[in-house]
């Protein structure tokens, strides 16, 4: 229906390789990522049907209250999936915000485990 209106779908993966044989190869999403030991199509692996997010911090600098702040509001999720990792990094901001932790001051070792 799509492509008699000039809409033609491309790049299909699908968890079933079976459904993707009557697709021309060009229609073939192929192009995957590693992330660990598993290949993904961005953030999907279509072998195992799961989502993979990869989150970058940089563990170089010794944190701080402005490297949590810069960590959390990296974490780009429009549709929300990311919801329940992004919650428990709001609470631990909330915390630091309650204790009064100075911006540049380096996180104590108890704050750093939590």
């Amino acid at each position: 229906m799509l492509r008699k209106c000039g809409f033609t779908l491309r790049k299909w993966s699908l968890n079933h390789p079976a459904l993707l044989k009557h697709l021309s190869p060009e229609d073939v999403e192929r192009k995957l990522l590693s992330f660990g030991n598993e290949d993904v199509i961005k953030a999907w692996n279509p072998t195992t049907d799961k989502l993979i997010f990869c989150v970058q911090i940089n563990q170089d600098t010794t944190p701080t209250k402005r490297s949590v702040l810069r960590s959390i509001t990296s974490m780009y999720d429009p549709i929300g999936l990311l919801s329940p990792v992004i919650i428990q990094c709001k609470i631990f901001m909330l915390q630091l915000w309650q204790l009064k932790v100075n911006w540049d001051d380096p996180l104590t070792t108890e704050l750093k485990e939590r």
